[in-house]
């Protein structure tokens, strides 16, 4: 019973068809490693302003929100706690030395060795991820030098200088109206999904202006980096009428 059973599965197995993966069948593209591409102060930089904002600049938008200890800074051998901020416009990482929601965010020490490093698991949104640990090295000076205020556009100008001009046309009669302003503030300030105020990388509106690949791809007309600020801007200022 034993070797009929043994010859049985043998010809069973080997009756099996070989597998092979058909000419036609797309292989799946690797995806490539996510690149840090600019770094604000320069790696090495002595006599940094201590109210300065670190932005790590990438060839691809990071993901938002940033999960927590993938970022860290130190001053010294201290840990420092800190905020982190994604700009899709910039495709940016900007990190400052406070806890969330922290304003005005802290001051850095002065004449202090600062060590800011990001793990492999920062993510981009297509899914490309850091190949190693990047590490930024930088010396504060004395003082600060004072920080630009952020622009606190009204949705009348994001209407006026984008949606009417580039958005309109397809939306007029549709789930999403943007006929008038009326409606569009409507239709987007009151869907969470699409907007999300004081958080413009999580905004569906500014995640499909600029193409980030969960939205299938950017809006048919191309808009300026000046427009995609606008839209950033009014967001994170609040998203106001």
């Amino acid at each position: 019973m034993v070797a009929a059973a043994a010859v049985i599965l043998a010809v069973s197995v080997t009756s099996l068809p070989a597998c092979s993966w058909p000419a036609d069948r797309p292989v799946a593209a690797e995806v490539p490693a996510l690149t840090v591409v600019a770094t604000v102060p320069a790696s090495g930089a002595e006599g940094v302003p201590t109210d300065a904002v670190v932005e790590l600049g990438f060839d691809a938008w990071p993901e938002s929100p940033v999960p927590g200890g993938v970022v860290r800074m130190t001053a010294g051998v201290v840990d420092v706690g800190v905020q982190l901020e994604v700009d899709l416009v910039g495709r940016k990482l900007r990190v400052t030395p406070a806890r969330y929601g922290e304003q005005p965010p802290r001051l850095l020490d002065t004449q202090t060795g600062y060590t800011v490093v990001v793990a492999p698991a920062l993510r981009a949104t297509g899914g490309a991820t850091l190949a190693a640990p990047f590490i930024l090295k930088f010396r504060t000076g004395d003082a600060p030098a004072g920080r630009a205020t952020r622009p606190t556009p009204r949705f009348g100008e994001v209407y006026a200088l984008v949606l009417a001009t580039a958005c309109r046309d397809c939306h007029a009669d549709s789930a999403l109206d943007l006929s008038t302003e009326d409606a569009a503030f409507a239709a987007l300030a009151g869907q969470p999904t699409r907007v999300v105020a004081g958080h413009s990388a999580g905004s569906g509106l500014l995640r499909k202006l600029v193409g980030t690949p969960d939205t299938g791809g950017a809006a048919h007309l191309p808009l300026s980096d000046a427009q995609l600020a606008l839209v950033r801007d009014w967001i994170d200022a609040g998203a106001r009428r």
